[in-house]
């Protein structure tokens, strides 16, 4: 059930107060199921944005990271292959797990 279904479904069942407003009304801060609505389109718009700006942040820092440079130079190392090859294979391994047997 959702939050504005129970609110509705409540608000039938707990007697009204002496200006108007209902126990629910009260206890839940909201008078009418359409402010709980533009509560919730208010949160799930702000969500989109701030996952939005979250993708586009992680995109451009992306692409400006280098992830693999050289100690020496800082600079990314400049890779040579044979006309006869097609592909460069960097093997990263850890002695401790057996991985330098491969």
């Amino acid at each position: 059930y959702s939050f504005i279904y129970l609110f509705e479904r409540l608000r039938l069942f707990l007697p009204t107060e002496s200006d108007g407003s209902t126990t629910i009304s009260l206890v839940l801060a909201f008078t009418s199921a359409e402010q709980i609505a533009v509560l919730i389109v208010f949160l799930v718009s702000a969500l989109v944005v701030i996952v939005i700006m979250v993708v586009l942040r992680q995109s451009v820092n992306g692409t400006r990271n280098r992830d693999f440079v050289l100690r020496e130079t800082m600079l990314p190392p400049v890779l040579t292959i044979r006309k006869e090859h097609r592909y460069h294979l960097f093997l990263s391994h850890v002695w401790s797990t057996g991985q330098d047997q491969v």
